[in-house]
């Protein structure tokens, strides 16, 4: 999957290079920005499925990214981000955190649509589990997983605020396959981005 994977990335760069149009000298390049957000996570691990099958937790979802981006053409940027998908089960005293870490470099094509961009990313994914709910007689040993996470996001920026700093919003699907985890994420994000 990682090849096939890689493969489609160059793929995409070889394409947007020849249809991208010349960024113009007088432009600003470089930009960054990150955000906040909150979605849903489907997870995939007997370890996992035993706690968060549990009835009665509260769950709280919060997503943050930061990221920086290259402007290549008018509509082609590179851009490398670190997120942050942080879900906690609540019940009482007892609780399971998971942060859901990505770090992702991604290729992010601007449509015609002026403030629409679509972009598609593949890096290093890791969950970092803590909790205290063996009270509950679970059989929850999870602990530390690397691997790797590929994502999806569309957003739309509001260039009609004038100034270098715009809000975007847009959604984003994150699949990060771990040693023992599968983790789907759908998110809603809003982000500030410095142009």
């Amino acid at each position: 999957m990682k090849k096939s994977i890689s493969i489609l990335l160059i793929s995409l760069l070889v394409v947007f290079s020849i249809f991208g149009k010349e960024k113009p000298v007088e432009t600003s390049q470089f930009f960054f920005g990150g955000g906040l957000g909150s979605g849903f996570n489907i997870y995939s691990s007997t370890n996992l499925d035993t706690v968060t099958g549990i009835t009665g937790y509260t769950r709280i979802p919060l997503y943050f990214n930061i990221y920086g981006g290259l402007a290549i053409y008018d509509n082609l940027n590179v851009l490398l981000t670190f997120s942050d998908i942080f879900e906690r089960f609540i019940k009482s005293s007892d609780y399971l955190q998971l942060n859901i870490l990505q770090f992702y470099p991604s290729l992010q094509y601007v449509t015609p649509i002026k403030g629409l961009s679509v972009d598609l990313g593949w890096g290093m994914g890791l969950l970092i589990p803590s909790t205290n709910i063996a009270s509950y007689n679970t059989t929850f040993s999870g602990g530390v997983e690397p691997g790797s996470a590929f994502q999806f996001s569309a957003a739309y920026t509001f260039y009609q605020i004038s100034g270098h700093l715009l809000p975007q919003t847009g959604i984003r699907i994150i699949h990060e396959e771990l040693i023992n985890t599968t983790i789907t994420s759908i998110i809603l994000f809003a982000n500030l981005s410095w142009q």
